[in-house]
């Protein structure tokens, strides 16, 4: 596990694992752009996303550092976002299974 903050957990994943489950079913993804920025929202469940190609995690009032590809597990109510802050960066995506999940809101 990364050096994560309270209530969150990053592990470093193979990027075969990524491109496996992006092929399931029930897969949702968000895709960024070079500099764009999904805003920090919660949810009322623990959240469980998988990310590849995104450089960093946001959190209120922290960011942290992300691998290329990677498991980021909330603790319930833990607000969080993700961004894309290198103009030269490649596309990255964030992907989930959750059910209730509404659409990441994308701030370009």
């Amino acid at each position: 596990m990364l050096g994560s903050p309270k209530g969150i957990a990053v592990f470093s994943i193979p990027t075969l694992l990524f491109s496996i489950l992006r092929k399931l079913p029930t897969w949702h993804e968000t895709k960024l752009a070079a500099t764009d920025r999904i805003s920090l929202h919660y949810h009322k469940y623990a959240a469980v996303y998988f990310i590849q190609g995104i450089r960093r995690l946001e959190l209120r009032g922290d960011t942290v550092a992300l691998p290329r590809c990677a498991i980021a597990v909330f603790k319930r109510d833990t607000a969080h976002g993700w961004q894309q802050v290198d103009p030269a960066a490649t596309v990255g995506f964030v992907g989930h299974f959750h059910r209730n999940h509404q659409p990441h809101r994308v701030i370009a």
